[in-house]
């Protein structure tokens, strides 16, 4: 599953070093603890999708960016649930 997601993001945007520094300094470090922040914030498409968003909305909506990350982690969740039903 996590191959399918990472070839929808544009990765070659992204460096590594871009999504350690922005985004955990603004959006990772706030998060709620619990278990869907925890996947958000140890899945590298979640936070490549992270860094994406936040280069787009940059100061504008600060809740924006984590809410949309943990928005991906439930749907991955779900995901993985269903697929172990098979």
């Amino acid at each position: 599953m996590q191959l399918e997601a990472k070839r929808l993001l544009p990765t070659g945007l992204i460096s590594t070093a871009d999504v350690d520094k922005e985004l955990y300094s603004r959006v990772i470090s706030a998060m709620k603890i619990d278990g869907i922040s925890f996947l958000a914030r140890h899945d590298k498409v979640i936070l490549q999708f992270g860094a994406l968003i936040l280069k787009k909305v940059e100061r504008k909506d600060a809740n924006y960016v984590p809410q949309r990350m943990r928005q991906l982690a439930r749907l991955f969740l779900k995901l993985r649930a269903r697929s172990h039903e098979k």
